[in-house]
């Protein structure tokens, strides 16, 4: 019987009670009496208090056709502590995929797991034994993160410019695209309450979870259309 790890007394402290070894595996049992393991504490996302496990999302984005391979992981948010970012690889790769995959999103994800920064990337990095390597995702994936992947579009309408100019009111920020997610640029669960009131106070209609499931100015825009 294992008891101790040699000359490691701070992981021993962690990761010992009694005659119990605390693996960090997350799971549960079924009515059968079967266990199953959902993840890890170390991976878990912690956003805003809601915990998510990355692999209900990897597994989600994994029923897409156009979809190799998937790793979701936290970054760092001012206000909710975490937010999502996806890492996918995909088959083949088209102007219009990443649009696809935040509307497949939408639809099979409840609003809080839907992953507020989406990436297309080349490749995953993985272990020896061929499974994802989690420590260190964050800034594995920093230059994909960084990069600037659609120009912010000036408004062409003028319900874009008036949503344009409340989310700069809600968010006290100017640099604000078109097709920005709006947790992406700042946002969090009570910017949501006074965008929506904003946008009430315009005499326009668009309830809390339809911010959650329409988080870019366009999609708001097609909503409120609708």
């Amino acid at each position: 019987m294992i008891r101790s790890y040699d000359n490691k007394g701070e992981a021993n402290k962690k990761s010992f009670y009694k005659e119990w070894l605390k693996t960090g595996d997350i799971g549960y049992f079924d009515k059968d009496g079967y266990l199953y393991i959902q993840g890890r504490v170390k991976e878990i996302i912690n956003k805003g208090g809601q915990k998510i496990f990355p692999r209900e999302i990897e597994e989600t984005f994994l029923k897409h056709p156009d979809v190799s391979s998937v790793v979701a992981f936290g970054y760092p948010h001012p206000t909710l502590g975490e937010d999502i970012v996806a890492g996918v690889v995909l088959k083949k790769k088209n102007k219009k995929s990443k649009a696809k995959l935040k509307e497949f999103a939408r639809k099979e994800l409840p609003y809080f797991k839907i992953p507020t920064k989406l990436i297309i990337v080349d490749g995953i990095p993985k272990t020896m034994s061929g499974k994802i390597q989690r420590v260190g995702l964050y800034k594995h994936f920093k230059d994909y993160l960084e990069r600037t992947e659609l120009a912010h579009q000036e408004p062409s309408t003028h319900l874009e410019e008036k949503i344009l100019k409340i989310w700069k009111q809600v968010l006290k920020k100017e640099e604000i695209g078109l097709d920005d997610s709006f947790f992406e640029v700042g946002g969090d669960s009570l910017s949501v309450a006074e965008l929506v009131n904003k946008i009430k106070e315009n005499g326009l209609y668009l309830d809390l979870q339809d911010v959650y499931s329409h988080p870019t100015i366009k999609d708001m825009v097609k909503k409120i259309k609708s």
